[in-house]
């Protein structure tokens, strides 16, 4: 009995399943940011790159995938891409990969297509936060103790009752992707179950703990 599936992984195993897609979506960062090296796309490299994630269709179901299919769908729907159709997919792909760090080595910048658009207010007093990646206001447990100083409590990892994730501006080495990782995409998930979790990047945060907490910066 063949125990391999048509990917050549082994059957009902749920961990090889999500190396899988662990490797898929290594790929898929991979391939945004080899398109976007020179600083545009042209019509045939986002239709590649369309057709890839046609063929990958446990990418094209998770946040970035799904994002980034549809778009690609909508803007080669006649057969070109456009100046304004390549600007709005360069601006996509950047946020997918973080886009690309000036000063800071061996590291790239976190995703930003997860964030709420537009940024919610950020009260502190009486709020739970989740904290992912690396932050210039300092290190994690800086960022925690300035939480809990003005009033507000922190999750070790997203949960139902969590009401922000705050995504360091500097990704993690310890992240299962270059410019994300697990608790961004729990984030995600339980936003898209109607949960009320807000994703908001580092520096958002920065300017509310500020003017809540002056002395824990």
């Amino acid at each position: 009995m063949n125990d391999l599936n048509s990917d050549g992984q082994p059957r009902g195993r749920g961990i090889s399943w999500t190396r899988l897609e662990d490797s898929r979506m290594d790929e898929l960062i991979g391939l945004c940011r080899g398109l976007i090296a020179d600083g545009s796309v042209v019509y045939e490299e986002a239709h590649f790159l369309l057709i890839w994630l046609r063929r990958n269709v446990p990418v094209q179901r998770t946040f970035v995938g799904g994002h980034l299919s549809a778009t690609l769908e909508r803007l080669l729907a006649n057969g070109n891409l456009g100046a304004d159709g390549e600007g709005e997919l360069v601006d996509l792909l950047m946020k997918v990969i973080g886009g690309t760090p000036l000063d800071i080595d061996n590291a790239s910048y976190s995703t930003s297509l997860p964030l709420d658009d537009p940024p919610p207010a950020v009260p502190i007093e009486g709020q739970s936060f989740c904290f992912t990646g690396k932050f210039h206001f300092g290190s994690r447990d800086a960022c925690q103790h300035a939480v809990k100083a003005a009033g507000g409590s922190i999750h070790a990892n997203p949960r139902k009752d969590t009401c922000f994730l705050i995504i360091g501006d500097i990704g993690s080495r310890d992240w299962a992707h270059s410019s994300m990782g697990r608790k961004i995409e729990r984030a995600v998930e339980l936003r898209e179950k109607g949960l009320p979790i807000k994703i908001i990047c580092e520096s958002h945060w920065a300017k509310s703990i500020r003017a809540a907490a002056p002395a824990a910066q």
